[in-house]
């Protein structure tokens, strides 16, 4: 079982938050790039190395590939769908996060986005995996990177034998009521303002 994902001080800069369309499937290294990791892992046996000890492309030190001369690779962090999710204000180290997003569960890697007029928008998620909802996948990436979850992706599917009473789900669900809670007394704060608008008289 994993440990909890940690929600107690979440940033709610992206709660409103959409889906931008962004042609990763062109222009690399022109209009966009992949943050790479520091972490190896061997072809053959697929296990991690840190880079800073072991050499990309150098033989595996696992003594069950020398024969089959496993080499070790840096894994790919490339996004397969064409849409970005923004991260304002952005301020983390992108390969340590990266890192981080490839360990965890998350279908979902961080891209960085070249000549953007915007700061805000240089880095943004982007999604390694397709084929389903995976709106808990993104949920997760934007809480490992401290933010709550965009609202719009608080609408979880319903996965048959799904149990989410254990993590990273039990998280993932607290996070995205943290983040509609948010919206709820937004909205009733502003209800409130106009309510208060009409019932003036100017008098």
């Amino acid at each position: 079982m994993s440990d909890p994902l940690v929600i107690d001080e979440l940033s709610f800069a992206a709660i409103d938050v959409n889906s931008i369309y962004f042609d990763f499937g062109n222009g690399y290294g022109d209009t966009w790039e992949e943050v790479s990791i520091c972490l190896l892992q061997c072809d053959y046996c697929q296990a991690t190395y840190i880079d800073e000890v072991y050499v990309e492309g150098g033989p595996c030190p696992n003594e069950e590939c020398y024969n089959v001369e496993g080499t070790l690779e840096r894994p790919e962090c490339a996004p397969m769908m064409n849409y970005g999710y923004p991260l304002p204000y952005y301020e983390g180290d992108p390969e340590e996060e990266q890192l981080t997003l490839y360990q965890s569960s998350a279908n979902v890697v961080l891209v960085e986005l070249i000549g953007v007029a915007d700061d805000d928008a240089a880095y943004v998620l982007a999604l390694s995996g397709g084929g389903m909802d995976l709106s808990f996948d993104i949920c997760h990436a934007y809480i490992l990177l401290g933010y709550a979850p965009p609202l719009q992706f608080c609408d979880l599917p319903d996965f048959a034998g799904q149990d989410n009473s254990q993590e990273p789900f039990a998280s993932i669900i607290k996070a995205c009521l943290q983040s509609v809670e948010s919206v709820v007394q937004r909205a009733e704060r502003r209800k409130e303002k106009l309510l208060a608008a009409q019932s003036r008289t100017g008098q």
